[in-house]
């Protein structure tokens, strides 16, 4: 797909392009260089922080401009499947941590002011092993165990 062709389907159906830039079907690089040269409006944009190829250096540097334009429900669709979640740099972003670092993200969770965002993080398979178990050991969500670790509670 080029520039045109992504116009064509911008042009007529923007749900459609929506979708097939989450999956991934999109190149990156490519909705990287449509929103240069276009306004896209929030579906694409909040789609574009879903992509499986979007770099930490995109979503920190859009994701509350994102946010603030989609409104809070936006962090439903991103916080849950958004893949640059594995970095603690992204995660750092979204819950206003001092630091990227597990301990520091964590005193983000102790002071509870973001503890929506924390709610649709667990749910994310990307976000980081050590973090996962910080979360376990302070809420006791079984989700967030890996299957190796839950068969080993499992008698």
């Amino acid at each position: 797909m080029d520039f045109k062709e992504f116009k064509e389907l911008f042009d007529s159906d923007k749900h459609a392009l929506s979708d097939l830039i989450k999956e991934g079907e999109i190149p990156f690089d490519l909705c990287l260089e449509a929103n240069g040269r276009m306004v896209l409006p929030k579906l694409l944009l909040v789609s574009m922080l879903v992509h499986p190829d979007c770099d930490k250096i995109f979503f920190k540097l859009n994701y509350y401009n994102i946010i603030m334009k989609a409104g809070t429900v936006a962090r439903h669709s991103i916080l849950p499947f958004a893949k640059a979640l594995r970095f603690l740099e992204c995660i750092q972003v979204v819950v206003s941590s001092d630091e990227p670092t597990v301990e520091s993200i964590m005193d983000a969770y102790q002071t509870g002011n973001a503890r929506e965002s924390f709610l649709l993080l667990i749910k994310n398979p990307y976000i980081p092993v050590e973090l996962k178990n910080k979360l376990f050991d302070v809420t006791g969500d079984e989700s967030l165990l890996s299957t190796e670790a839950k068969d080993i509670f499992i008698f």
